[in-house]
């Protein structure tokens, strides 16, 4: 599995965000996600569901590495 999957079955759109061993949220994790949800747009699909691959978590919290380098890029360019 990458970091999104997406499982679609009886209307139900079930997306698992796996980033294992931190759990946390990156920018590719928010840019597949934002390429994701277009397609869910339908009347085929009733409901989302977003779920983590670790039983005691779903997000743990922004990587922090990855906003250091956002920010770093964002001054240096």
């Amino acid at each position: 599995m990458g970091q999104l999957a997406l499982d679609l079955r009886d209307g139900i759109a079930v997306i698992t965000f796996s980033k294992p061993p931190a759990q946390v949220m990156t920018p590719p994790m928010m840019n597949a996600l934002n390429r994701m949800l277009p397609q869910l747009r339908s009347d085929e699909v009733r409901a989302i569901v977003f779920t983590g691959s670790d039983a005691t978590c779903f997000i743990r919290h922004f990587s922090v590495d990855a906003l250091d380098e956002n920010t770093r890029a964002e001054r240096s360019g």
